[in-house]
């Protein structure tokens, strides 16, 4: 044996089954064991797997191979039953898997070659570059390598060879090509499938040959010098002369040498650098400008350093000498001045100075040389204009002098210019402070208004901007405007007015607005803040607890209370201010007898006992009883104020008479004190009372209720004092409260104390600063500013509230902070320059335990001084003006930076040696040449420039401008237009004329702009334009800037030439689609499709493929000089079909390498994958979703369709030419067509008494490719069939059947087969609206038959879903109505036996005569009466079933044919042991059996009936669904009269089978035929002699066969299995009811044991067997033989 595996398989992966069979009968013999040996087994297992009968060994991967490792694997396969064994060998070869990738030696491959564009022979060039190597790790064709080059512009240069030799086969010009070196990808590409490749670049660099001359840069250069230069000065060239040479080395530039071609070098003042090319002054004594103003020379340029074999060129240099100049300028006036503004504008005029030179044409320039520090300049330098440059400000500096000095460039002079500033209102008034503070007494004994503040501004301004006023603002105050003006009044000469008396008490502060406004309406804002001062005007008040004010209270106290006692504590408080608001207090009585008895705290008001108090001692002094005495004191409350002011209160003392003690506390105060974090309910301290010398008493403590008191502290009824709501120190540090006692006695007696309780300071409060943020503002360059005096405070105490500072973000240490103080300095100096702003955090920390901290932002701004001068970009600067243009020409911009803010980094530009001719823009820089200038006049301009910022004191920096004039020489071309315009067409061809431009004689034409796509060309000698690439492919129109240029002068001229492309827009915009067709599998790189021949226009494009689709493809082509190859091996099974999308491009004309311009379109090619048949067929992909596993009625004829089995082969070539055979299994029961796969009945099933079948089916292709599949057959009993009559007609029904079937098998969640589809016939009434379908399920996941009840419960609870199904076919037109709801019914048993018992005998008689049998036979004829009333009695029993109708036909027939049925058939044998005495009459026989019946259900025991059915099959052309009905013209069944012709075709039920006694087979052509009650033989028409006889033996179900010969019956066993499918299967609850009732209906009796035979019946036994029939030769078929 052998198998392949691919190189690279995993773990798991299969290898082979092989399948060993074993021929013991017993199962316990065939039980077979696989195991592997050999060397190679560590590399695979084998697994056991069962399928039917057929135990398969599973060869599968342990551990992933490689043909690195080896090519050929060797195992053996042992199996084994336990006893026997037996060996096989297993051959596997690993077959190689295209992994790895070709792979070059380098990665870069550096070729030489010289250049070959002076190849002149005939003979191709092929030139060896080199040779490039790759290796492939792969075996086989797999390592075979291929090269190609895939850049493409390249591949008219070089090629490339399969051995990897590279040739150079076209010209290259070392100076036309990148670098002079040419770059390309090289792919290796190996032959596997897919195809792997490797890439490498290769550069070759083309070596160079003396083939150019010395070109000069320009054709002609014009150069100056003045003519007062000396020796050795050089003559100033732009651009300098030089020159260029595209070849290498001393060929090449690096070659060049100079030389000035001169008959007499003596005539001339020059001589030339030979190496740099520079020409300088030799002899300067005959440098004269007036005597030669111009030289003209010619310079050679010559490589090779000059010497043999040397390449040279020319060029003309034209020399002017510059004049020099002598005389100074004078001005007009000796002196100027002027007045403006303090506020006039930027730029304005000042005034104009004039100045005049005696030289011929030269310019002035006028510049201010001092004074004005910067304020001042003169913008245009030719006319003296002074403008203003930078703010003025009168208040600083009112006037200016100034030194103008003029220039002719050489020689200047000088004027002074007074400059005198007016006055504008430009200064605000200003205050002292913003803030102005007033105190002011409550009140005066004066009339009012009274004068309490007098404003004071400032103003820098004169005149009557400086005059200032004074205005309260009313919309700005947080006062009403009404009581203002009540209160206040504010004169403008700034004398604020009190108009009525302040009351503090009301108010103790005014913010008043003012603003002060001069002459010019300016005004600036304050704030008079008037602080009312108190007054003591206000006498001390009494309240009561609940804050009412009293004049009295009254208090009773025992006698002989304990002094010290407090008896009252008074609540007295003052409106006024400090020592006016500070309360004491005094105590005095009417009776100055008593005065001794009672004190009072002068601070606190509290009134205790100072002497024991005796009623009796009082009586005589006062009128009271021996119980009470009242006395009356007054209690007076003063202030400080000077004068005091004080208000007496009445007490009223009520002093009772005891005969006890009264509770006396301990302290007459207590001082408690408690940390002001205590939450409540925390415990404070104790106050304790006694009694003295007394029981029976209860003290109880409380509070006298006091609003602080009260809310933080309560009292309990023993004296704990306890803490209540929120304490907080930092409001109230202490609380002093009262509290008494009572005894609880009667008289109840009461007593007081003070308790003050101080709270601790706990650290809960953050450090606080006085400002959200600070602002710092430095002065940069200050060693030593004013610091910054940052504070917090803390309103903890102690050491709670003592704070540290520290600093946050000073990275660099440049600040200094004082921890103690905050103040922050700066640690040296700042620059701004560096940093603007310096921001930082300072935090401030107290020194509680659990420190706590706050940080504010500090923002350092640094204030700018002006330390730096303006700086330029460079030194020096050179620029180039031609010379004769007129008008305002700029010629540079000048930019200088200055790093200073504001003013100090403003920068104003000014030209310091202007000569008249230049000016310069002193905002910008731009310098500007005011007038012609002339080349032969000077040369060169050098200009100063400087650049002074507007700081105080202004810096300064300067640059040099170097002007050189450029000589234009005087013969101009001239062009008849400034535009030409012409029309062109796509359709031109190369060469077509367009146009011809003239611009005089002498001239050489050049298109300048406007051509780069190179469509067009111009003669530079006759000025014609023509087509020189096609214009399909580019746009609608071109400008073209064209260029003239005199040959003698130079001098050039420019016109447009616009060309339209009239029909431009009739390229068709549509994208291009070709087709083209490739075959699978292809091996080789070949040509798919030219795109050359696509192009109309001959545009020369080259192509790109841009993208696939499928996207995986765009590996598989490349496009080469247009064509299309592919170069992989397509399999048409994974891409049928492949797009590419390829964009078009036009190529450039030759210019050095290719490049690509603009795209021009896109294409799409087509491209289709031809067929091969290189897939065998397969059942696994065609049956994903389809079942092989179907089911087949019991009573199914030879010759009825089981279902249809489909293999998919996807080759196109083999689609329609699969061929079914069945190669396996149970060949004999069934027949497979070969083209539709329809598998049907061969022979009759129901005498096999088996649930299933499995089959062998073998897909065979055109090329004997092939897959096997496993089918299943599962014999389906009539009980599980069922009718289901639905609403459609039965061509409806039939045009719809295939997607019907697929919903019901959704819904029932099972496979339903359709075994029949007839009309509906409702009391003998055909309705054709209404279609019966005889129909079954199955469930294919687990191989059984459903139950009928079990499907019936799922249509009922599903029927409104599968009406809804079949309603949805009605939407075609259709006669029917309404949609019916769909029933189901159990199909109706049908009795066909036509013969009488009598008739029975007879056909023996016949038969043995016909055979010749014995001579006597004794016949033993039943009553068919009495038959007939035996089987009405036995359909009148509900538990008898049809077989025992049957039966008792049966047993009559055996009684009357006695032995002589064993005659006719052998298998008839008599049971073991049984008398062959007379059976008792039929009569006796019936009425033992039905008394019998009474008692028990019988059933009779297992018998099998002999009988076979042989068919011979024509192939006939049947669809898919089976919907042709199958030709039965070939089965016999033996039978005549089988069933009714209407059914011919349909499957036959289980009963119907019953009934006619044996399947059947319409159109039997032989058999025996019963005429007239006489025998007759058919003789078949082809003269086949065959004789087949039915005996009937009774009629056996399934339910009634025993397969293991125990005492269960068949139907028993089938029916556990049915159980257990149902509980597997989690039959729903609601359907179980059904499930039980089926299930209590087993054919056995009460016992559990079958029924008994019928009493008295003769038994026989059928052992399965071959048929008693003469064999014939079958008709033999083009395909199969059976």
């Amino acid at each position: 044996m052998n198998a392949v595996v691919m190189e690279g398989s995993k773990k798991g992966f299969l290898v082979y089954r092989v399948t060993a069979t074993d021929c013991d009968y017993n199962p316990k013999y065939k039980n077979l064991t696989y195991q592997l040996s050999g060397a190679d087994k560590e590399y695979f297992s084998i697994e056991r797997e069962v399928y039917g009968d057929f135990q398969v060994g599973v060869i599968k991967l342990e551990k992933q191979i490689s043909i690195d490792i080896k090519e050929m694997y060797e195992v053996n396969i042992n199996v084994t039953d336990g006893q026997n064994s037996n060996q096989a060998s297993l051959t596997i070869t690993v077959e190689d898997v295209n992994d790895h990738d070709p792979e070059f030696t380098e990665p870069l491959y550096d070729f030489s070659t010289p250049e070959t564009d002076n190849h002149t022979s005939g003979t191709p060039i092929r030139i060896k570059v080199g040779q490039v190597n790759a290796t492939d790790k792969d075996p086989y064709k797999n390592g075979e390598i291929s090269y190609r080059i895939v850049t493409s512009d390249v591949e008219s240069f070089f090629n490339i060879t399969q051995d990897g030799d590279v040739f150079l086969i076209g010209e290259v010009n070392r100076d036309q090509c990148s670098n002079h070196r040419y770059s390309f990808t090289v792919i290796a590409e190996d032959a596997g499938s897919p195809k792997r490749t490797g890439f490498t670049e290769v550069v070759v660099n083309i070596t160079d040959v003396n083939d150019n001359s010395p070109g000069f840069k320009n054709a002609i250069y014009n150069g100056s010098i003045k003519e007062n230069s000396v020796n050795g000065s050089s003559v100033s060239f732009n651009p300098p002369i030089s020159a260029v040479d595209d070849d290498e080395s001393i060929n090449g530039t690096a070659g060049i040498r100079f030389f000035i071609m001169s008959s007499d070098p003596a005539e001339l003042p020059f001589t030339i650098d030979n190496t740099t090319g520079r020409i300088w002054v030799n002899n300067s004594g005959i440098l004269d400008r007036e005597t030669n103003p111009n030289y003209t020379i010619q310079v050679v340029a010559r490589d090779r350093l000059g010497g043999a074999d040397c390449l040279s060129n020319t060029t003309s240099v034209t020399i002017s000498v510059q004049d020099a100049n002598d005389n100074p300028p004078r001005f007009t006036n000796s002196s100027y001045s002027f007045s403006i503004l303090e506020n006039v504008e930027y730029g304005e005029l000042v005034g104009s100075v004039t100045a005049w030179d005696p030289d011929l044409d030269y310019s002035l320039t006028y510049y201010i040389s001092s004074g004005g520090d910067g304020h001042f300049s003169i913008t245009d330098k030719t006319a003296g204009n002074i403008t203003v440059s930078k703010t003025l400000d009168r208040e600083k500096k009112a006037n200016y002098s100034l030194t103008v000095r003029v220039s002719d460039g050489k020689h200047d002079a000088s004027v002074t210019v007074l400059i005198i500033l007016e006055d504008v209102n430009d200064n605000l008034p200003l205050f002292e402070s913003s803030l102005l503070m007033d105190s002011e007494i409550e009140e005066r004994n004066v009339s009012y208004p009274i004068q309490i503040y007098t404003l004071k501004a400032t103003d820098d301004d004169e005149g009557i901007n400086a005059e200032i006023k004074y205005f309260l603002n009313y919309s700005a105050s947080e006062i009403p405007a009404s009581n203002m003006t009540k209160l206040f009044t504010l004169n403008e000469n700034g004398t604020l007015l009190l108009k009525r008396k302040l009351d503090r008490e009301e108010r103790d502060k005014y913010s008043l607005p003012v603003f002060a406004m001069d002459g010019g309406n300016q005004t600036t804002p304050a704030t008079i803040e008037v602080l009312v001062q108190d007054i003591n005007d206000n006498v001390p008040v009494f309240y009561n607890h609940d804050n009412t004010t009293i004049t009295n209270y009254s208090v009773s106290v025992l006698e002989m209370s304990p002094v010290n006692s407090i008896i009252y504590l008074p609540v007295c408080r003052d409106k006024d201010a400090g020592e006016n608001g500070t309360v004491s207090f005094s105590l005095k009585s009417l009776l100055p007898s008593v005065n001794d008895l009672l004190a009072i705290d002068t601070n606190s008001g509290t009134v205790s006992i100072k002497s024991p108090i005796s009623v009796n001692n009082l009586i005589h002094i006062t009128n009271g009883t021996n119980q009470t005495v009242n006395l009356t004191y007054v209690i007076t409350a003063k202030d400080g104020g000077t004068p005091p002011r004080s208000t007496d209160f009445t007490l009223y003392l009520v002093v009772e008479n005891i005969n006890d003690n009264a509770p006396v506390f301990e302290k007459a105060h207590y001082n408690f004190s408690i940390s002001e974090n205590a939450t409540a309910n925390t415990f404070v301290g104790d106050i304790k009372a006694f009694v003295v010398n007394e029981t029976f008493y209860h003290l109880t403590y409380s509070m006298i209720e006091q609003a602080d008191a009260s809310s933080n502290f309560t009292i309990t009824s023993d004296g704990k004092v306890f803490t209540k709501g929120v304490l907080d120190r930092e409001t109230k540090s202490q609380v002093t409260f009262a509290a008494r006692v009572v005894d609880g006695r009667v008289p109840e007696r009461t007593a007081f104390t003070v308790v003050a309780i101080t709270l601790l300071d706990v650290n809960d409060n953050n450090p606080m600063f006085g400002k959200p943020d600070y602002q710092y503002t430095v002065t940069e360059n200050d060693v030593n500013p004013p610091p910054l005096i940052v504070s917090a405070t803390d309103r903890d105490q102690g050491e709670n509230a003592q704070l540290t500072y520290s600093l946050i973000g000073d990275t660099d240490g440049r600040f200094v902070l004082n921890e103690t103080t905050g103040t922050l300095g700066v640690n040296g100096s700042l620059d701004r320059e560096m940093d603007t702003y310096r921001y930082l955090q300072i935090m401030a920390v107290d020194n509680g335990y659990y420190r706590l901290s706050s940080t504010v932002n500090v923002t350092v701004r640094v204030c700018d001084v002006n330390d730096h001068a303006p700086k330029f970009e460079s030194s020096q600067l050179t620029r180039n003006i031609s010379e004769n243009l007129s008008g305002v020409q700029t010629i540079a911009m000048v930019r200088a930076e200055d790093p200073d803010a504001g003013l100090n980094g403003t920068i104003v530009y000014e030209l310091e040696n202007d000569l008249g001719l230049f000016q310069i823009d002193s905002l910008n820089g731009t310098v500007f040449c005011t007038r012609p200038l002339d080349y032969e006049e000077q040369e060169v301009y050098n200009l100063t420039i400087s650049a002074t910022d507007m700081g105080s004191p202004p810096r300064s920096s300067c640059t040099n401008l170097v002007v050189q004039v450029t000589d234009i020489p005087d013969n101009v071309p001239t062009f008849s237009k400034a535009l030409y315009e012409v029309n062109a067409s796509i359709s031109d061809k190369v060469g077509e004329s367009l146009l011809k431009l003239k611009a005089g004689d002498k001239t050489s034409y050049i298109i300048t702009e406007g051509n780069q796509e190179r469509r067009f060309s111009l003669n530079k000698d006759t000025g014609e334009v023509k087509v020189q690439r096609s214009l399909a492919h580019g746009q609608a129109e071109y400008l073209l800037s064209v260029e003239a240029k005199n040959t003698d002068s130079n001098l050039t001229a420019t016109t447009k030439v616009l060309i339209n492309i009239v029909d431009f827009n009739t390229v068709s915009s549509s994208v291009p689609h070709y087709t083209a067709s490739l075959m699978e599998n292809n091996k080789e790189t070949i040509v798919v499709f030219n795109l050359t021949s696509q192009d109309r226009y001959g545009a020369g494009l080259e192509y790109r493929i841009i993208r696939t689709d499928p996207p995986v493809a765009i590996g598989y082509f490349y496009i080469t000089s247009g064509q299309v190859f592919c170069n992989q091996s397509v399999d048409r099974e994974t891409i049928s079909h492949i797009t590419l999308y390829i964009e078009s491009t036009e190529i450039q004309l030759p210019q050095g390498r290719k490049k690509r311009s603009a795209r021009t379109g896109d294409i799409i090619l087509e491209v289709s994958i031809g067929d091969e048949n290189d897939n065998p067929p397969s059942f696994s992909v065609a049956n994903v979703t389809d079942s092989l596993v179907f089911g087949v009625p019991l009573g199914a004829k030879a010759g009825d369709l089981v279902g249809v089995i489909k293999a998919f082969d996807p080759d196109s070539v083999s689609a329609g030419k699969v061929r079914y055979n069945i190669s396996g299994g149970d060949m004999t029961k069934f027949y497979v067509y070969p083209t539709t796969g329809q598998i049907v009945v061969r022979q009759a099933l129901y005498q096999d008494h088996r649930n299933d079948y499995t089959l062998i089916v073998t897909a065979t292709d055109e090329d004997r490719k092939n897959d096997t599949a496993n089918v299943t057959v599962l014999v389906v009993p009539s009980s599980s069939s069922m009718i289901l009559t639905v609403p459609l007609a039965n061509d409806q029904m039939m045009s719809h059947k295939h997607n019907l079937a697929q919903n019901l098998n959704e819904l029932l969640g099972y496979k339903c087969e359709f075994e029949k589809i007839t009309t509906h016939i409702e009391n003998n009434r055909i309705e054709p609206c209404r279609t019966d379908i005889t129909l079954h399920c199955i469930d294919p996941t687990k191989n059984f038959v459903v139950p009928k009840y079990l499907v019936q419960g799922i249509i009922q609870n599903k029927s409104r879903e599968i009406t809804a199904v079949f309603c949805k076919a009605l939407v075609d037109p259709s006669p029917c109505g309404e949609c019916d709801d769909v029933t189901v019914q159990r199909i109706p048993l049908k009795h066909s036996s036509k013969t009488s018992t009598t008739e029975i005998a007879l056909i023996v008689i016949g038969a043995l005569i016909l055979i010749g049998g014995s001579a006597s036979i004794a016949l033993i004829l039943a009553s068919p009466k009495k038959d007939d009333e035996d089987k009405n009695d036995k359909q009148q029993q509900n538990n008898v079933d049809m077989w025992e109708l049957e039966s008792m036909a049966a047993s009559s027939l055996s009684k009357a044919t006695g032995t002589a049925a064993g005659v006719v058939n052998p298998m008839y044998t008599t049971q073991e042991g049984e008398n062959t005495q007379t059976s008792p009459t039929a009569e006796a026989q019936v009425e033992e059996q039905s008394n019998t019946e009474k008692n028990t259900t019988r059933k009779r025991a297992t018998s099998y009936e002999s009988q076979e059915v042989v068919l011979n099959f024509q192939e006939d052309n049947i669809d898919d669904d089976g919907n042709h009905q199958i030709n039965h013209s070939n089965a016999d069944s033996g039978v005549e009269n089988e069933s009714d012709s209407s059914h011919s075709g349909s499957i036959q039920t289980e009963n119907e089978m019953e009934a006619s006694g044996g399947p059947s087979g319409e159109g039997a052509e032989g058999g025996i035929e019963i005429k007239d009650d006489s025998f007759q033989t058919k003789s078949p028409v082809n003269e086949r002699k065959s004789i087949f006889i039915a005996m009937e033996t009774g009629d056996t179900t399934d339910d009634e066969i025993s397969y293991d010969g125990s005492t269960a019956s068949g139907g028993e066993q089938r029916m556990n299995d049915i159980e257990d499918d149902l509980v597997d299967g989690g039959i729903r609850a609601e359907e179980t009811d059904m499930a039980e009732e089926f299930i209590s209906n087993k054919a056995c009796d009460e016992t559990g044991e079958l029924n008994k035979p019928l009493s008295g019946a003769k038994s026989v036994t059928f052992k399965p067997g071959p048929p008693v029939v003469e064999e014939y030769e079958a008709q033999e078929d083009e395909v199969t033989c059976f």
